[in-house]
Parts: C-alpha cells; sequence; structure tokens
C-alpha cells in the first residue's frame, strides 16, 4: 500500500505492508507522517 501526503507544497510518499489491508493503509500513512516530520526537523535543526 502507498499513500501520498502534501504539506506546504511538499509530497511525500509512505508505503507499508500487510495482509490486512486496513494495517497495511495506517502503517503507510504513519510513515508519510513520519517523513513530513523528519524532514521538517532538519530543515531547521536550530528550532
Amino acid at each position: 500500500m502507498t499513500v501520498r501526503l502534501a504539506k506546504d507544497g511538499r509530497i511525500v510518499n509512505g508505503q507499508g505492508a500487510d495482509t490486512d489491508i486496513v494495517v497495511a493503509s495506517a502503517k503507510a500513512y504513519l510513515h508519510a507522517l513520519n517523513k513530513l516530520h523528519s524532514k521538517l526537523e532538519r530543515a531547521h535543526p536550530q528550532v
């Protein structure tokens, strides 16, 4: 399962795998959220 999230013009993809489609979707969504959050932290390390 792959999901795409966008925030402030940035787009990230998240991937998740599981035999249950709901679990796979949740994993993919969390993966994408983590990518958005971690890139924001690295972009502004002084904050």
